[in-house]
């Protein structure tokens, strides 16, 4: 994504307070040093890019409302062509203390290999707090 797509898609992006709601996903399962692991993607699966969002201590998949209308405002932009992925990790959740940074590098590099054998041409990462940390080391 590079700055003009980012500043189109920030005019977009209303600012309001979210409630909660069902959405849909699919369930990519992929090889990764995380047992069972599974990336989740919201938005057009045929996307050409993945905007991948990695939470910071103690958070997880599924957990930030406050992203939902970054993720709407990338589904009714076709021009952009990215779906929205999140994952678990080592760290995720409960494993806070248990797993470490270079765990979390090991786990983003799993799901940006997979990313790349799906055929996406850009993957963005996107991190919160700890989060941000890890996509520095991808």
């Amino acid at each position: 994504m590079n700055v003009q797509e980012a500043e189109n898609l920030r005019s977009k992006v209303p600012i309001k307070i979210m409630t909660p709601k069902p959405f849909v996903v699919t369930v990519h399962p992929f090889t990764s040093p995380t047992p069972s692991a599974c990336a989740y993607e919201r938005g057009n699966t045929s996307s050409r890019n993945a905007l991948v969002y990695i939470d910071g201590l103690t958070g997880g998949p599924h957990r930030t409302q406050h992203l939902n209308p970054l993720i709407e405002a990338l589904q009714t932009d076709p021009e952009l062509s990215y779906s929205f992925w999140e994952f678990r990790m080592r760290s995720s959740y409960t494993g806070f203390g248990f797993s470490s940074i270079a765990n979390d590098v090991e786990d983003i590099s799993a799901l940006v290999t997979y990313l790349r054998e799906l055929g996406k041409e850009k993957i963005v990462l996107l991190g919160s707090s700890t989060g941000m940390f890890c996509t520095l080391d991808v």
